[in-house]
């Protein structure tokens, strides 16, 4: 009965939506079992939003997705009680979405106003700023729009550069792992994996020999854990989950293989397509609250875009994850708040400042700093790769231009 009920409720949801605004926002959900059907659903097929399948997709075993919102919708198996989840959740996840779209946008005009010249800021701003001046200020508002959404399409202000040699990616720790890991899938049967969709024991343990990672040390992280599943290897669950959702490997049978474009990249060392699939992917359609165990939320990923040109502005020489919090991020109320630790820098370095140094775009050095609760400070700065991969179409606000004359 309760099936039948929540069956109900998403199919007269889904039934206010366009055949366009479907194929851009849903993915088809099928029910194999044909269990919602027998409940008068009407058939063993129903919409499910692409973001939630995203975020949901490992606790609830779905096989896989397509990440391209422009492309049909690709039909999905996975069993009833999944199905039940999303019918429960659907409404309100619509709901929240348009109201966190309205809020957020708001947030970032509220933002720039309070942070443009002349217009008097609230002792909260300027305590968190400590007299620096944000450099996504000097945008006009077009160009801060264009930021927020997704790099590459028609209405974006940032474009990834497809066409990197390897000797460019050669310091990019992503690419070199996921060569691996999908050399890895494409040969014999591919990766088994565990009732959970993770990446089974024997395949962790092949990959802890192979998989190199800047700045980890495998002997020290692991040396608590008398078996290493795949979430207790960090580089490998990131990257494992990165290709993933890229679509380039697919479930066949309790495995992972490569799927046919992945063989295409590696085997025509197109790596820098790679890069540019991988990148796009994890910044803008992972859910990076991961890193920084959910501190504030989602923060900054949200303005991911806008965050990436005030580092081109502002990442030359070697800075602080504090300064550049402050000089590249959009600041929300929560970020503001007071507190004993600087949240607003830590979750910054975790979900921005340390993909972006896996990448190859920033680099990464520690020196002691005997007053710091860990006794040394992290310094990031661009590197040669970051103005080759990433190509900025802004424009500066009138005020910035006026302001400098």
């Amino acid at each position: 009965m309760r099936i039948g009920a929540l069956s109900r409720r998403c199919s007269n949801e889904i039934g206010d939506q366009s055949d366009e605004q479907r194929r851009r926002d849903y993915t088809i959900i099928v029910d194999p079992g044909g269990q919602l059907r027998s409940h008068k659903f009407g058939r063993p097929e129903f919409y499910i939003p692409r973001p939630l399948l995203r975020r949901s997709r490992s606790a609830f075993g779905v096989v896989e997705f397509d990440p391209s919102p422009s492309s049909p919708p690709k039909r999905t198996e996975c069993a009833a009680s999944t199905a039940c989840y999303y019918t429960l959740t659907l409404q309100r996840w619509r709901r929240d979405r348009s109201d966190k779209d309205e809020r957020t946008q708001v947030s970032v005009l509220k933002s720039k106003f309070l942070l443009s010249p002349g217009v008097p800021r609230p002792p909260e701003i300027e305590r968190w700023l400590g007299g620096l001046e944000p450099a996504w200020v000097l945008l006009d508002r077009a160009s801060l729009r264009s930021l927020r959404g997704e790099p590459s399409s028609e209405t974006s202000g940032l474009r990834l550069a497809t066409d990197l040699s390897a000797s460019d990616l050669a310091a990019s720790a992503v690419i070199r792992n996921a060569v691996v890991l999908l050399d890895a899938a494409a040969k014999g049967d591919g990766l088994k994996l565990t009732a959970t969709g993770n990446l089974a024991r024997t395949v962790v343990s092949d990959m802890i020999d192979c998989i190199e990672w800047p700045g980890y040390e495998k002997a020290s992280a692991l040396a608590l854990n008398k078996v290493v599943n795949e979430p207790d290897f960090a580089p490998l669950h990131f990257i494992r989950m990165t290709v993933q959702s890229a679509g380039l490997l697919r479930h066949r049978k309790g495995t992972l293989i490569a799927t046919k474009a992945a063989r295409e990249l590696v085997s025509q060392r197109r790596l820098g397509a790679l890069q540019a699939i991988l990148f796009h992917v994890a910044l803008w359609r992972l859910d990076l609250s991961y890193f920084g165990r959910g501190l504030l939320g989602s923060w900054p990923q949200p303005d991911i875009g806008v965050a990436l040109w005030s580092l081109a502005a502002a990442a030359w020489d070697w800075e602080t994850p504090e300064r550049l919090s402050r000089l590249c991020a959009i600041p929300t109320p929560e970020v503001l708040e007071a507190g004993t630790w600087d949240r607003g820098s830590m979750a910054f370095e975790a979900r921005v400042l340390r993909p972006l140094f896996w990448f190859g775009l920033l680099e990464n050095r520690s020196e002691k700093s005997p007053p710091r609760p860990l006794g040394e400070v992290h310094l990031f700065r661009k590197s040669p790769m970051f103005d080759r991969f990433l190509e900025f179409d802004v424009k500066i606000a009138t005020h910035a231009v006026s302001g400098n004359a």
